[in-house]
């Protein structure tokens, strides 16, 4: 009878460790995915502040691009009316027609050389552009990969589970 009572509290204390065993590796997997439902958040919300953050880029390019127009007009303006003072002196004085002569082609190589730089600009943002975005495409293809991957380990790990 002693023998057979130390056998029943043997078995009682290995079922006991066993269920032990079973909450503790249960705990630990809640621990994991815990912490990969963090690192998912913490991704989303670093998807979201480069989303605002692009928002935010077009906007100061939309002003930056704004700001140049309205210089470029107010020198253009500046220019205009330098022009038409300039002309007015031409018309009372035959010497000064030939030197008006001579700034209205430089004026028109000016603008030239003007529309061209503008259009190197333009050339310009869309470059930078097209990069911005070719990063924030590889950005995306990255994360998806990785979604991917997170999801590959879920279904081996339902498969392993479920065996």
């Amino acid at each position: 009878m002693g023998i057979q009572w130390l056998t029943t509290n043997q078995i009682k204390y290995t079922v006991l460790y066993s269920i032990i065993q079973y909450y503790t590796v249960l705990y630990s997997i809640i621990q994991y995915y815990t912490v990969l439902y963090s690192i998912i958040q913490y991704y989303t919300v670093l998807y979201s502040t480069i989303q605002y953050y692009t928002v935010l880029y077009s906007i100061i390019q939309y002003y930056t691009i704004l700001y140049s127009t309205i210089q470029y007009y107010t020198v253009l303006y500046s220019i205009i009316q330098y022009y038409t003072v300039l002309y007015s002196i031409i018309q009372h004085n035959t010497v000064l027609y030939s030197i008006i002569q001579y700034y209205t082609v430089l004026y028109s190589i000016i603008q030239y050389y003007t529309v061209l730089y503008s259009i190197i600009q333009y050339y310009t943002v869309l470059y930078n552009t097209i990069q911005y975005y070719t990063v924030l495409y590889s950005i995306i293809q990255y994360y998806t990969v990785l979604y991917s991957i997170i999801q590959y380990y879920t279904v081996l790990y339902s498969i392993y589970i479920n065996k």
